[in-house]
């Protein structure tokens, strides 16, 4: 009877175990929205206006509210990222010049939308760089039987170049690889600071120079910097075999089309190959030498 009672309690503890993960499992939905682009470039003369759209998905199988919000930015200390900064009173920003046609709208089940926003440049504004984030925030709307997370923000980048008396100027202030390698690729490091009033991207080349003199040109990848912000570049020279000391220079034009330039060396060593080679000599030596040995013993006997 014991035996029966207990079977039917573990029996029971099983199947209530098994509902209350399902359970979890629901009540963990995540509630999700996708945006793009990420990144808008636009440059509106003073007193124009300019326009352009995010493209919001609900990725849900339920539908969803969308809450934009539009907040001012600056580059952060640490070089590629940005911080949010908060609206000054008496002080106009892009925050200002940027309206969204529907700042709240709602996205049905896998439905996409365009979201149009309109920048008016007044007469007055700087020239230069102008910057905001326009964030998207979902917030699920009632689903029967399932209770749902309100997602993070994710957003996207406005750039606004105002033109006029710009400085578009910038330095290198590294430019490091590796002393020594076994072999490839070879990492190239760049990090460049922006020293003008508006964003840019820098242009230029490495070239690499081996000890015999032959050339190989590496394309510097293009990235915006913002203005008194860093960004860290980095080019790979996708080579697995190589030997010997090499020379890298760079050569990176700024906005101004100013060229800075550097140079660092650095050495390839394959000692694995290397190693391996010598194990293989030294084998057919030992070998060679034992056949040798037992070669001269044959002719003496004979």
């Amino acid at each position: 009877m014991k035996r029966k009672y207990l079977g039917k309690f573990l029996g029971g503890m099983i199947v209530l175990t098994i509902i209350l993960i399902s359970s979890a499992q629901v009540l963990a939905k995540p509630v999700g929205i996708s945006i793009g682009p990420v990144k808008i470039f636009l440059t509106i003369e003073k007193g124009e206006i300019g326009d352009s759209s995010v493209t919001a998905i609900n990725p849900n199988d339920f539908p969803i509210e969308v809450i934009t919000e539009v907040d001012d930015f600056v580059p952060a200390a640490v070089p590629g990222d940005i911080t949010f900064i908060p609206k000054y009173e008496g002080v106009t920003s892009l925050v200002d010049w940027l309206k969204i046609e529907k700042a709240i709208f709602s996205l049905g089940p896998k439905e996409r939308k365009e979201v149009p926003f309109k920048i008016e440049v007044p007469e007055d504004a700087g020239a230069g760089g102008h910057y905001a984030a326009i964030s998207f925030k979902a917030v699920p709307k009632e689903v029967e039987g399932t209770a749902l997370q309100i997602s993070g923000r994710v957003g996207v980048l406005v750039m606004v170049a105002v033109p006029g008396e710009v400085i578009q100027t910038g330095e290198i202030a590294e430019f490091k690889g590796p002393k020594i390698v076994s072999r490839g690729p070879i990492e190239i490091a760049i990090l460049f600071r922006n020293t003008g009033t508006t964003h840019y991207q820098p242009e230029g080349t490495i070239e690499i120079t081996n000890l015999l003199g032959k050339k190989t040109s590496l394309e510097v990848p293009k990235q915006v910097v913002f203005p008194q912000g860093s960004k860290n570049l980095k080019a790979v020279w996708d080579v697995k075999y190589l030997f010997g000391r090499y020379t890298a220079k760079l050569n990176l034009a700024d906005g101004e089309g100013n060229i800075h330039m550097a140079i660092l060396n650095f050495w390839v060593f394959p000692w694995q190959e290397v190693l391996g080679l010598f194990v293989i000599v030294s084998i057919l030596v030992f070998v060679g030498r034992i056949i040798r040995k037992k070669f001269k013993i044959v002719i003496a006997k004979r």
